[in-house]
């Protein structure tokens, strides 16, 4: 289990520092503006990076590090939603009864 979070922190540090790289080639190659002999050399710059590397990170839930039914607004897994919901700590949400 921890070697899948240590793996999964290492590609979020890869995209953050990639992503900012990425970007600006991007930006290069679709500047009409510029003349074609650098817009060429960002192309194949940008062909050597990793492609798609933010499909590979995981949503992680922040207190359990678990990956499955993870909830993107509050960045929790179900399991903790469904504690933290019964405890009172989530503002705006309770547990239902009728």
């Amino acid at each position: 289990m921890k070697y899948l979070i240590a793996r999964n922190l290492r590609r979020v540090k890869l995209y953050n520092k990639t992503e900012t790289k990425r970007l600006t080639l991007k930006s290069i190659i679709t500047n009409q503006l510029l003349p074609k002999q650098p817009r060429i050399l960002a192309m194949s710059e940008l062909m050597i990076l990793r492609k798609n590397l933010r499909s590979k990170i995981r949503n992680r839930c922040l207190i359990t590090q678990r990956s499955r039914a993870f909830l993107r607004i509050l960045k929790v897994s179900r399991i903790k939603l469904k504690e933290y919901s019964n405890w009172g700590l989530i503002p705006g949400i309770r547990k239902s009864s009728w």
